[in-house]
């Protein structure tokens, strides 16, 4: 779309900055909207262990946890409302903004996602699985 300004950003905490992807911004601002209770928790989305593959959804509640993910897809949603911010870290996740930003725009609920079609084996899937995920309908169930 039609931009005015670009602003580069990263975090002000070292170990953020450092673990974060693109300056840690994300992280930072996650743990910071826990740190001061406006979130109990995030939709994060990584990858298995044995299958980079495979996407693997988590909710997120400590620094400890929000850093540990950090990259991949993250999503913020408002308490029992839409999804107001995604963020994206990944080979050709770039395909994916057309997707977050209606989703953001049209102020989806993770539902209205969730029936959405996305892909396996793709970028897309990771998407798919952080809204079933947050819609409590996750694919793959994880303990």
């Amino acid at each position: 779309g039609v931009w005015q300004q670009l602003l580069l950003t990263r975090a002000s905490d070292d170990m953020v900055h450092r673990m974060g992807q693109d300056g840690g911004l994300v992280s930072a601002m996650l743990i910071w909207l826990r740190d001061n209770d406006y979130i109990d928790a995030a939709l994060v989305s990584g990858v298995e262990d044995d299958d980079a593959w495979k996407a693997k959804p988590a909710v997120v509640s400590t620094r400890d946890e929000i850093l540990a993910t950090a990259g991949f897809i993250k999503l913020v949603q408002l308490t029992d409302g839409p999804v107001i911010g995604i963020h994206m870290v990944g080979s050709r996740l770039g395909e994916q903004v057309g997707e977050a930003q209606l989703i953001v725009n049209w102020e989806a609920h993770p539902t209205d996602v969730a029936s959405l079609i996305h892909a396996h084996p793709t970028q897309n899937e990771a998407m798919g699985e952080a809204h079933l995920a947050l819609a409590g309908k996750p694919l793959h169930a994880h303990a």
